[in-house]
């Protein structure tokens, strides 16, 4: 694993404007065997980290929200009675798997619970990414404390990074890496099959990819541009392969290419807008790039990263020759990729999906600078003053990250006036003053060093403590009702409140007729469809005819009805914190705010005679004994 040098201070002083300071390979002399322990240890280093990230989601009654979106119905690769509804049908044809991610679900559910695999699948990807961070930054400098602390830095954004859960969009970060490392080493078959393979798995991760080796076709000597003809040879090769793979497969399945909604389309439905599932359109611009789906959405620790970056180049510009051209291309293609998803939303799936490779890039650009940036303020005349400075920077990068600059939806964070803050800051800074000066007095070749490490260490601490780091997923637990839902026939369809209804595909493994989860889809199909089922729920859950319940299963094909009446009478009262407001899941809130006021509503007065179950408050009714028992008045006459 050959790496290389870091160039000297005198070298970057003097290279022309415009050229790659890192560019030239300058080979250590590092024995094979050095780098592959070097190698193992980060792998294990970043798996323990990923382990202890994810920790909260290999409890059994905690999932990632979107398991109960993509993985609950992979659950019949292993028993094909399960999940043969409409909805999961539905869901399955939607078009959103693409054909290599579903192949490694069905392969490895021969041996392992798909939604456990998908638990392991985005831990190992977090750490595989963490790991080809470190890699990459070795093959930038011989100091070995940069490489573990860009691993570092991008292992503490674990809160904003999307690999929970394994789905495909946990590609990302891989293939690109990936394909960077890979240029970086000259090894451009390999890193053009990395890039347009990430196809089979996640396209927007192709894309991604395959747009750093587009980018790095030419070489720069100066301000003038050379083409790399073999570079360009296989990045035309990894264009055709990409889009091969991503058109090929529902070309020769006759399937055609799922269509998605475009922008005036979209913003048709309040669903779309701010107070809808899928807010995606806001009246604010701002709000509009700091949210998900539309935005960057990098919370409190991503923004701090960012502005860490950038004020590496602010106070040293020439930090920005010390990254690989190939780096570089990360993040111009990240963010050219979303510029151009903005100007054909939902084309190109959601924008903020390209921007998950700007955390690798700020990670690996604050690791390569960070030591350069100490040497060139040494120089300086007040080296302990500025010392001090760099030691005690993460502290307002945080309160500018937080207060400032949030590039994600505001959170709440405790303020900067309580008596705890006060405290932490008064000691910070006398840490940061010791620091300076216990570096100051440190042999001139090893200053430099141990200041970048210290303040390198201090910002991964800062990332850690962040207040708004909570652990995530959603609770599953499995109750009274669940565990008599487990006994219902595998083709059962449960009906119920659609908020009840997130749960159960996942811990009773049996399909419902719609949930707050499965209403969620940016194509015009699936989205209609579940649309028309999430409202004819509603009005049958919360309206006042039997009838509309009975008439769910020759509908939807519902046979059981789960009823909360704890839950059901809050709503009714208002009493309480309430699920459903009329400004809130629009259109849905305002359906069952309108249901709940026409009056006394028909889950509460079922017919016994059709209970299957009770426990308290919790009732199970058979839907099609609803049905039967309502018979038309002019029958019974």
């Amino acid at each position: 694993m050959p790496l290389q040098k870091a160039h000297p201070p005198e070298q970057e002083r003097s290279a022309p404007l415009g050229e790659n300071l890192a560019a030239p390979p300058r080979w250590s002399a590092r024995s094979h065997t050095s780098a592959v322990l070097e190698g193992l240890a980060a792998l294990v280093a970043c798996l323990i980290a990923s382990v202890l990230a994810s920790w909260n989601f290999l409890r059994d009654d905690v999932v990632q929200s979107d398991v109960l979106v993509h993985h609950y119905w992979m659950r019949s690769f292993q028993d094909p009675e399960l999940f043969n509804d409409g909805l999961t049908s539905l869901l399955r044809e939607s078009g959103r798997y693409p054909e290599g991610y579903q192949a490694l679900f069905r392969l490895a559910s021969n041996v392992v619970d798909p939604v456990v695999f998908g638990e392991w699948l985005g831990i190992g990807l977090m750490a595989a990414s963490g790991w080809l961070v470190f890699l990459v930054v070795r093959e930038h400098t011989d100091w070995k404390v940069a490489a573990w602390l860009a691993a570092a830095l991008f292992l503490a954004l674990s809160d904003i990074h999307r690999f929970y859960g394994g789905f495909p969009r946990a590609f990302v970060q891989v293939a690109v890496l990936l394909t960077v490392l890979l240029a970086i080493r000259r090894h451009p078959l390999a890193a053009a099959l990395a890039a347009s393979g990430a196809a089979l798995f996640y396209p927007p991760a192709a894309l991604l990819a395959v747009g750093v080796l587009v980018l790095t076709v030419f070489e720069w000597k100066g301000w003038r541009p050379r083409l790399d003809r073999r570079r360009a040879g296989f990045a035309v090769m990894a264009v055709v392969v990409m889009f091969g793979l991503i058109l090929g497969p529902p070309a020769l399945s006759g399937a055609g290419s799922s269509d998605v909604f475009t922008e005036a389309q979209a913003r048709q439905y309040p669903e779309f807008g701010e107070w809808g599932p899928l807010h995606f359109f806001t009246k604010s611009n701002i709000q509009y790039f700091k949210q998900n789906r539309s935005g960057f959405d990098l919370g409190s620790s991503g923004s701090i990263i960012a502005l860490a970056a950038l004020a590496l180049l602010l106070v040293r510009p020439l930090n920005l020759r010390l990254v690989r051209p190939e780096v570089l291309a990360l993040a111009v293609a990240a963010l050219g990729a979303y510029t151009v998803a903005q100007f054909v939303l939902f084309e190109l799936y959601l924008p903020h999906r390209y921007t998950y490779p700007l955390l690798a890039f700020f990670a690996i650009a604050i690791a390569v600078s960070i030591k350069p940036t100490w040497e060139a303020l040494s120089r300086r005349r007040a080296s302990r003053t500025l010392a001090f400075a760099l030691l005690l920077a993460p502290l307002p990068l945080y309160y500018f990250a937080v207060h400032v600059f949030p590039l994600g939806p505001a959170k709440p964070v405790d303020g900067l006036a309580s008596e705890t803050t006060y405290i932490g800051v008064a000691a910070a800074v006398v840490l940061a003053a010791a620091g300076a000066l216990l570096i100051q007095r440190l042999p001139p070749g090893e200053r430099v060093a141990y200041g970048a490490a210290v303040s390198g260490v201090t910002l991964v601490a800062v990332l850690l403590s962040l207040p708004d780091r909570q652990p995530m997923g959603e609770r599953c637990p499995e109750v009274a009702a669940t565990q008599y839902m487990q006994t219902l026939p595998k083709d059962a369809v449960i009906a119920g409140d659609p908020y009840d209804m997130n749960c159960l595909p996942f811990s009773a493994q049996r399909p419902v007729v719609m949930s707050t989860k499965l209403v969620m889809s940016y194509e015009p199909d699936y989205f209609l469809k579940s649309r028309e089922r999430m409202l004819t729920l509603l009005e049958a859950f919360y309206g006042q005819s039997p009838r509309a319940i009975g008439a769910l299963n020759a509908s939807y094909g519902a046979t059981h009805l789960w009823v909360r009446r704890d839950a059901v009478l809050r709503e009714v009262m208002r009493d309480g914190e309430v699920r459903w407001r009329t400004w809130r899941m629009r259109p849905y809130g305002k359906a069952v705010v309108h249901g709940v006021r026409r009056g006394p509503l028909a889950v509460l007065r079922l017919p016994r005679a059709c209970r299957t179950w009770v426990n308290k408050t919790n009732e199970i009714y058979d839907i099609r004994c609803i049905a039967a028992s309502e018979v038309p008045e002019k029958a019974k006459a």
